[in-house]
Protein backbone atom coordinates (compact mmCIF):
# COMPACT_ATOMS: atom_id res chain seq x y z
CA UNK A 1 0.00 0.00 0.00
CA UNK A 2 1.25 3.43 -0.88
CA UNK A 3 2.29 5.83 1.50
CA UNK A 4 -0.92 8.61 2.17
CA UNK A 5 -0.78 11.97 0.49
CA UNK A 6 -1.91 14.73 2.57
CA UNK A 7 -3.80 17.72 0.61
CA UNK A 8 -5.45 20.80 2.03
CA UNK A 9 -8.23 21.69 -1.01
CA UNK A 10 -10.23 20.39 -3.54
CA UNK A 11 -7.88 21.35 -6.19
CA UNK A 12 -5.15 19.79 -4.47
CA UNK A 13 -7.00 16.38 -4.43
CA UNK A 14 -7.70 16.21 -7.81
CA UNK A 15 -4.32 17.37 -9.02
CA UNK A 16 -2.92 13.96 -6.72
CA UNK A 17 -5.76 11.71 -8.50
CA UNK A 18 -4.84 13.09 -11.55
CA UNK A 19 -1.14 11.76 -11.13
CA UNK A 20 -2.44 8.02 -10.41
CA UNK A 21 -2.17 6.46 -13.43
CA UNK A 22 -4.68 3.35 -14.03
CA UNK A 23 -3.19 -0.10 -15.22
CA UNK A 24 -5.17 -1.46 -18.37
CA UNK A 25 -7.71 -3.67 -17.60
CA UNK A 26 -8.33 -2.31 -14.04
CA UNK A 27 -11.52 -0.38 -12.77
CA UNK A 28 -10.76 2.41 -10.08
CA UNK A 29 -12.97 2.69 -7.12
CA UNK A 30 -12.57 5.12 -4.17
CA UNK A 31 -14.20 5.09 -0.54
CA UNK A 32 -13.74 8.58 1.31
CA UNK A 33 -14.11 8.56 5.64
CA UNK A 34 -14.11 10.62 8.17
CA UNK A 35 -11.01 9.53 10.44
CA UNK A 36 -7.86 7.67 9.00
CA UNK A 37 -6.80 7.46 12.86
CA UNK A 38 -9.67 5.36 13.84
CA UNK A 39 -10.96 3.90 10.60
CA UNK A 40 -10.74 0.54 9.98
CA UNK A 41 -11.12 -1.19 6.51
CA UNK A 42 -13.94 -3.65 7.28
CA UNK A 43 -17.86 -3.92 7.11
CA UNK A 44 -19.96 -2.45 9.95
CA UNK A 45 -21.31 -5.91 10.73
CA UNK A 46 -17.40 -7.10 11.85
CA UNK A 47 -16.81 -4.25 13.72
CA UNK A 48 -18.10 -5.83 17.09
CA UNK A 49 -18.09 -9.21 17.95
CA UNK A 50 -22.11 -8.88 19.06
CA UNK A 51 -23.23 -7.65 15.49
CA UNK A 52 -21.59 -10.45 13.64
CA UNK A 53 -22.72 -12.93 16.09
CA UNK A 54 -26.15 -11.50 15.56
CA UNK A 55 -26.12 -11.04 11.64
CA UNK A 56 -28.37 -13.54 10.71
CA UNK A 57 -30.83 -12.71 13.61
CA UNK A 58 -30.69 -8.94 12.72
CA UNK A 59 -31.88 -9.54 8.78
CA UNK A 60 -34.40 -11.35 9.59
CA UNK A 61 -35.71 -8.91 11.98
CA UNK A 62 -35.14 -6.35 9.66
CA UNK A 63 -37.54 -8.52 6.85
CA UNK A 64 -39.91 -9.37 9.23
CA UNK A 65 -40.59 -5.60 10.39
CA UNK A 66 -40.35 -3.74 6.80
CA UNK A 67 -41.53 -6.40 4.68
CA UNK A 68 -42.63 -3.62 1.96
CA UNK A 69 -39.12 -2.28 1.99
CA UNK A 70 -37.67 -6.06 1.41
CA UNK A 71 -40.01 -8.16 -0.35
CA UNK A 72 -39.06 -11.33 -2.00
CA UNK A 73 -38.50 -10.20 -5.22
CA UNK A 74 -35.39 -9.03 -4.48
CA UNK A 75 -32.57 -11.19 -4.07
CA UNK A 76 -30.80 -10.96 -1.05
CA UNK A 77 -27.97 -9.33 -2.49
CA UNK A 78 -30.41 -6.66 -2.77
CA UNK A 79 -31.77 -7.13 -0.13
CA UNK A 80 -28.31 -6.45 1.74
CA UNK A 81 -27.69 -3.27 -0.54
CA UNK A 82 -31.15 -1.80 1.14
CA UNK A 83 -30.48 -2.90 4.77
CA UNK A 84 -27.15 -1.11 4.42
CA UNK A 85 -28.60 2.30 3.19
CA UNK A 86 -31.33 1.99 5.91
CA UNK A 87 -28.96 1.50 8.90
CA UNK A 88 -28.46 -1.81 9.19
CA UNK A 89 -24.65 -3.60 9.72
CA UNK A 90 -23.82 -5.58 6.91
CA UNK A 91 -21.16 -7.42 5.34
CA UNK A 92 -20.55 -4.61 2.53
CA UNK A 93 -18.71 -1.54 2.02
CA UNK A 94 -19.94 1.39 -0.25
CA UNK A 95 -17.80 2.86 -3.07
CA UNK A 96 -17.54 4.80 -5.50
CA UNK A 97 -16.32 5.69 -8.99
CA UNK A 98 -16.18 9.72 -8.33
CA UNK A 99 -13.63 10.53 -6.68
CA UNK A 100 -15.11 13.65 -5.03
CA UNK A 101 -17.92 12.14 -3.91
CA UNK A 102 -15.32 10.12 -1.65
CA UNK A 103 -13.84 13.25 -1.00
CA UNK A 104 -17.16 14.69 0.34
CA UNK A 105 -17.83 11.57 2.93
CA UNK A 106 -13.94 12.00 3.82
CA UNK A 107 -15.09 15.72 4.44
CA UNK A 108 -17.84 15.50 7.19
CA UNK A 109 -16.16 15.81 10.38
CA UNK A 110 -13.49 18.11 8.36
CA UNK A 111 -13.98 20.36 12.19
CA UNK A 112 -13.04 17.24 14.32
CA UNK A 113 -11.05 14.87 12.95
CA UNK A 114 -8.91 14.12 9.19
CA UNK A 115 -10.54 12.16 6.83
CA UNK A 116 -9.26 9.82 4.07
CA UNK A 117 -9.97 8.41 0.54
CA UNK A 118 -8.72 5.13 0.00
CA UNK A 119 -8.31 4.39 -3.81
CA UNK A 120 -9.17 0.57 -5.24
CA UNK A 121 -7.93 -0.18 -8.50
CA UNK A 122 -9.26 -3.82 -8.88
CA UNK A 123 -8.87 -6.02 -12.20
CA UNK A 124 -11.96 -6.08 -14.47
CA UNK A 125 -11.82 -9.85 -14.24
CA UNK A 126 -12.67 -9.49 -10.94
CA UNK A 127 -16.01 -7.03 -10.57
CA UNK A 128 -18.87 -8.77 -10.12
CA UNK A 129 -22.27 -7.71 -10.85
CA UNK A 130 -25.17 -8.36 -8.96
CA UNK A 131 -26.68 -11.07 -10.28
CA UNK A 132 -23.44 -12.83 -10.35
CA UNK A 133 -23.29 -16.91 -9.16
CA UNK A 134 -20.54 -15.82 -6.88
CA UNK A 135 -22.45 -12.91 -5.69
CA UNK A 136 -25.37 -14.73 -4.33
CA UNK A 137 -22.87 -17.46 -2.62
CA UNK A 138 -21.15 -15.23 -0.75
CA UNK A 139 -24.14 -12.73 -0.04
CA UNK A 140 -26.09 -15.79 1.42
CA UNK A 141 -23.80 -16.45 4.06
CA UNK A 142 -24.96 -13.61 6.08
CA UNK A 143 -28.56 -16.35 6.46
CA UNK A 144 -26.14 -18.36 7.56
CA UNK A 145 -26.33 -18.77 11.78
CA UNK A 146 -23.06 -17.95 13.61
CA UNK A 147 -22.06 -21.56 14.13
CA UNK A 148 -21.81 -21.64 9.74
CA UNK A 149 -18.22 -22.89 10.40
CA UNK A 150 -15.94 -23.10 7.29
CA UNK A 151 -12.90 -24.93 9.23
CA UNK A 152 -15.30 -27.60 10.36
CA UNK A 153 -16.21 -28.68 7.10
CA UNK A 154 -14.66 -30.54 4.69
CA UNK A 155 -11.45 -29.38 2.34
CA UNK A 156 -12.00 -31.12 -1.00
CA UNK A 157 -15.21 -29.34 -2.73
CA UNK A 158 -17.10 -32.96 -3.59
CA UNK A 159 -16.92 -33.25 0.56
CA UNK A 160 -18.23 -29.97 1.10
CA UNK A 161 -20.70 -29.78 -1.01
CA UNK A 162 -22.29 -32.74 0.83
CA UNK A 163 -22.06 -31.26 4.10
CA UNK A 164 -25.37 -30.50 5.91
CA UNK A 165 -24.69 -26.67 6.62
CA UNK A 166 -24.07 -26.47 2.97
CA UNK A 167 -26.98 -27.45 2.39
CA UNK A 168 -29.06 -25.47 3.51
CA UNK A 169 -26.84 -22.64 1.84
CA UNK A 170 -27.79 -24.07 -1.19
CA UNK A 171 -31.45 -24.01 -0.99
CA UNK A 172 -31.26 -20.11 0.38
CA UNK A 173 -28.99 -19.45 -2.64
CA UNK A 174 -31.86 -21.31 -4.59
CA UNK A 175 -34.45 -18.87 -3.24
CA UNK A 176 -32.45 -16.29 -5.51
CA UNK A 177 -31.70 -18.46 -8.64
CA UNK A 178 -33.74 -21.81 -9.22
CA UNK A 179 -31.20 -23.02 -11.59
CA UNK A 180 -28.12 -22.70 -8.91
CA UNK A 181 -25.74 -25.61 -10.10
CA UNK A 182 -25.54 -27.44 -6.61
CA UNK A 183 -21.70 -27.07 -6.12
CA UNK A 184 -20.14 -24.31 -4.27
CA UNK A 185 -16.09 -23.98 -4.51
CA UNK A 186 -15.60 -23.43 -0.99
CA UNK A 187 -12.88 -21.01 -1.65
CA UNK A 188 -15.99 -18.58 -3.01
CA UNK A 189 -16.69 -18.34 0.91
CA UNK A 190 -13.78 -16.49 1.92
CA UNK A 191 -13.79 -13.63 -1.33
CA UNK A 192 -13.90 -10.38 -1.28
CA UNK A 193 -15.81 -9.28 -3.91
CA UNK A 194 -16.26 -5.92 -5.80
CA UNK A 195 -20.02 -6.23 -6.99
CA UNK A 196 -22.21 -3.57 -9.46
CA UNK A 197 -25.62 -3.27 -7.91
CA UNK A 198 -28.65 -1.53 -9.57
CA UNK A 199 -28.82 1.87 -9.36
CA UNK A 200 -32.23 1.71 -7.53
CA UNK A 201 -32.59 4.64 -5.07
CA UNK A 202 -31.06 7.93 -4.79
CA UNK A 203 -28.38 7.06 -2.18
CA UNK A 204 -27.20 3.77 -4.29
CA UNK A 205 -26.74 5.79 -7.49
CA UNK A 206 -24.84 8.91 -5.88
CA UNK A 207 -22.32 5.80 -4.88
CA UNK A 208 -22.47 4.63 -8.25
CA UNK A 209 -23.78 1.09 -6.49
CA UNK A 210 -20.94 -0.20 -6.09
CA UNK A 211 -20.16 -2.37 -3.23
CA UNK A 212 -17.06 -5.09 -1.71
CA UNK A 213 -18.72 -7.92 -0.29
CA UNK A 214 -16.95 -9.65 2.20
CA UNK A 215 -17.00 -13.44 3.05
CA UNK A 216 -16.27 -15.72 5.86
Amino acid sequence: MASPTKVESVAEFVAEISKLRLKTGRMRFFRGHADYRKYELKPSVYRAYYLISNEERMIQEAIVRCPADLPDSLSFFERLVRLQHYGLPTRLLDLTSNALVALFFACQDKERTEGEVIVFDIPRSEVKYYNSDTVSVVANIARRRNSFDLTKLAVDDDGFNKEAAVSRLLYDIREDKPAFRPMIRKADLSRVLCVRAKLDNARIARLDGSFLLFGI
